[in-house]
């Protein structure tokens, strides 16, 4: 009965990926940075986060991807990082 139905033509399928990068948060605003034009993602945190966020979105999309960071120590997270930010803003710039 279901036959009827069913074309008796095989459509040509393209091919289709789906690869999300779906690790955190993040990860997910530093490529939605990447989708403006001319802009540069900046992790106001540890250097390791920022390596991290970069070698993960690396190995996934198969391309460089280059953002900055306020390489923070363990001292600038607890009285505030400003200075790093400013920093950081001043190299991005520079």
């Amino acid at each position: 009965m279901l036959l009827r139905h069913t074309p008796k033509e095989v459509a040509e399928r393209k091919a289709l990926t789906v690869n999300p990068a779906k690790t955190c948060q993040p990860i997910g605003a530093m490529y939605a940075a990447l989708g403006i034009h001319g802009c540069l993602p900046h992790s106001h945190g540890s250097q390791g986060c920022c390596a991290y966020h970069r070698s993960t979105l690396t190995r996934h999309y198969k391309e460089p991807i280059s953002a900055s960071t306020s390489s923070f120590t363990e001292g600038a997270s607890v009285f505030g990082g400003q200075a790093n930010l400013l920093q950081g803003i001043n190299n991005i710039f520079t």
